[in-house]
């Protein structure tokens, strides 16, 4: 997950070495980039809510995840 100002695009050079052994999921934190804003706000439990229910309607019950400043506080 990237960190603040940045988007997805940020890891684009790193996601390349990743994908050789791992599924690369990457998306903005809700509000930026193209994504919509959370309605139920910035917090760190709605943050990490919205990332697990993505992962689970993507079929995994269990992940690892990378981040950085803001995009490793969510979980």
């Amino acid at each position: 997950m990237h960190g603040w100002p940045e988007t997805w695009y940020a890891w684009r050079l790193v996601m390349l070495a990743l994908a050789r052994d791992f599924q690369v999921i990457a998306v903005d934190q809700r509000g930026i980039g193209l994504s919509d804003k959370p309605q139920g706000g910035y917090d760190t439990g709605t943050l990490a809510g919205n990332l697990v229910a993505l992962m689970g309607v993507l079929g995994h019950q269990r992940f690892a995840m990378v981040g950085l400043d803001t995009g490793f506080s969510e979980l």
